[in-house]
């Protein structure tokens, strides 16, 4: 595995550990985790392990199937918590409302 990767994997596990830690500040609101998973083996992999992270505390994951373009809209209206798979060809107009 070359370096590129293995400082992606690293930032991805601190992601998923500070989303966890995130979480577990306010539990009683958060029981639920709703995660998009799009069919691609990569956010698979990632939900799955996030689900195991999120799971242990006592969270509940639940991943849904809808397309990128829903996946966005639905995390602007808040109807999905986590989204690991933030492509970059997806247009700038779509993602800026999301980024805070």
């Amino acid at each position: 595995m070359g370096r590129g990767k293995d400082i992606k994997s690293a930032w991805l596990g601190l992601g998923v550990v500070l989303a966890g830690a995130a979480l577990a500040a306010d539990r009683q609101n958060c029981a639920a985790v709703r995660m998009s998973d799009l069919g691609w083996t990569n956010i698979m992999l990632t939900n799955t392990s996030a689900g195991v992270v999120l799971g242990a505390p006592g969270y509940t994951p639940e991943q849904t199937l809808p397309g990128l373009d829903v996946t966005f809209v639905s995390m602007q209206g808040g109807d999905i918590d986590l989204f690991p798979g933030n492509w970059r060809v997806c247009p700038r107009a779509m993602r800026r409302p999301l980024r805070r």
